[in-house]
């Protein structure tokens, strides 16, 4: 949380923004097992919701584990361009380029998807067949937009995919990159923080554990 917060090279309000779903993902994920879950040592109980003390710490281990697996995906997101990912993997981790530049195509048809979509939809509008709500009507129109897509996108796909053959991109030879891929001290860096951040969590959970219970994982 304190890269994604500091280190990000984003604004407050815009990582405040992205964050807010961050909650809603704590509450989903804890709230059920809290009020659900097993235990010997009942807080409160009403009907068929059971608080107990290891189903509340359960479920806040569950959460915290959920938000922190989303702040690491958003740090991921957020300070690694696509085209760097795939370059780092085609320079460092060998991948294939017919791989990688398909991937990094993909990547690019989803804009031009969307904006198809909006096309398709304004000209159904200007020619009166506006969509309902209503019923299998609904279902109906839906190959107004499924059919055209489907065929723009193949048509798309196979341009891609002629202009990469032109080009060579048949996983043959040795290529080139005018963007080399590198280390740096800030890779490194942050390497060593997150594998200490790991550490010092399992050493304070033996020597300062912060609640009762020790281990969550025994009435799962």
């Amino acid at each position: 949380m304190l890269l994604l917060v500091f280190f990000s090279g984003h604004r407050l309000w815009k990582i405040s923004i992205i964050m807010l779903p961050f909650l809603i993902v704590f509450l989903a994920s804890s709230s059920t097992m809290i009020l659900f879950g097993k235990g010997d040592m009942i807080w409160w109980s009403w009907g068929l919701i059971r608080i107990s003390q290891e189903s509340f710490y359960r479920g806040i281990h569950i959460g915290f584990k959920a938000v922190t697996f989303a702040s690491e995906g958003l740090l991921f997101v957020l300070t690694t361009p696509s085209v760097a990912l795939f370059y780092a993997l085609m320079q460092k981790a060998k991948l294939p380029p017919k791989f990688a530049y398909s991937f990094m195509a993909s990547i690019r048809l989803l804009p031009m998807i969307w904006e198809e979509l909006q096309i398709r939809r304004n000209a159904l509008k200007i020619r009166g067949a506006s969509s309902s709500r209503g019923g299998m009507k609904w279902i109906g129109n839906l190959k107004l937009y499924i059919v055209p897509l489907l065929v723009q996108g193949i048509r798309r796909a196979h341009r891609v995919a002629v202009a990469m053959e032109t080009k060579a991109f048949d996983g043959k030879g040795r290529r080139s990159y005018y963007y080399p891929s590198e280390y740096s001290r800030n890779d490194v860096w942050v390497i060593l923080l997150l594998c200490s951040v790991v550490g010092a969590a399992l050493l304070l959970s033996i020597l300062l554990p912060p609640f009762g219970v020790a281990d969550v994982r025994y009435h799962l």
